[in-house]
């Protein structure tokens, strides 16, 4: 038996290296919940995470794949209209000077900062105004997944594989690849609107409590806590999400989706 996180690496398996089909399972990953809450109580190491105004974060190896000059260029379409809004891209790798350089040609450097890889991003992360994965392929994003966990709204690229499956049921606003003016569209939405970005951020952590359709417990192991495994189901269109070209982009972002107590800034 293969065993893999997403369905779309099953397709890939059995098209490119003629695995049979019957023999794989999908068993995605899952995130530790209880561990999570720790972290996130924690003080957050960046002091951007401390101030009031909107906060965009990223997190992965800082190479082409991650899509972070898209992201980059999507921040820098709104930066005018959200003065105060600052993007903390966490992570270290060869592309650290030439996304540096990008910055600075929008413009955007003395908001934006790359402060490398700490021990606990979810400090940060949960207090960010939304999280955004640009990535250009994945495998399963672990960081989607734990973002959803921590209340935080969150932007996907539309890449293979994973964040296609795991934003389903509400759970996030997916965008197309390669496409900075969708992504700027969708965080334009979202620092624009507080209660859609509480009803996002509602979908993606109420997805990872036990009572919800959207999620599951894993019975704990030995040695081991809670952990929820994401829903694997093709993403659908919220209120104020219209399909187009099979990706799901916005389309009245004061509509909002159904609010929930205790929404992000």
């Amino acid at each position: 038996m293969i065993v893999c996180p997403a369905r779309a690496m099953v397709d890939d398996s059995v098209s490119f290296y003629g695995c049979a089909r019957e023999k794989m399972r999908v068993i995605p990953n899952g995130v530790d919940l209880e561990t999570l809450e720790g972290m996130k109580a924690e003080l957050p190491f960046h002091p951007w995470a401390l101030e009031s105004g909107p906060l965009v974060v990223a997190a992965g190896r800082l190479c082409r794949q991650k899509g972070f000059d898209l992201l980059l260029e999507a921040f820098g379409r709104i930066a005018r209209e959200f003065p105060a809004a600052r993007l903390i891209i966490l992570g270290k790798g060869e592309e650290r000077d030439p996304l540096r350089t990008l910055a600075d040609s929008l413009g955007i450097s003395a908001r934006v900062d790359f402060p490398g890889w700490f021990p606990n991003p979810h400090a940060v992360i949960s207090r960010a105004s939304a999280f955004v994965l640009s990535s250009r392929y994945e495998g399963f994003p672990n960081a989607l997944l734990e973002a959803m966990a921590c209340g935080t709204p969150v932007v996907s690229t539309d890449c293979p594989s994973g964040p296609r499956e795991i934003l389903e049921d509400e759970a996030g606003l997916l965008v197309p690849t390669e496409d900075p003016e969708a992504m700027a569209e969708a965080l334009r939405a979202l620092l624009s609107d507080p209660l859609l970005r509480g009803g996002w951020a509602g979908a993606g952590r109420h997805g990872s409590r036990n009572d919800t359709p959207s999620g599951r417990w894993c019975p704990p192991t030995r040695g081991s806590s809670k952990r929820w495994w994401p829903p694997m189901g093709w993403a659908c269109a919220p209120r104020g999400i219209r399909r187009r070209s099979g990706v799901l982009r916005p389309n009245n972002p004061k509509i909002p989706c159904p609010a929930v107590p205790g929404s992000p800034r």
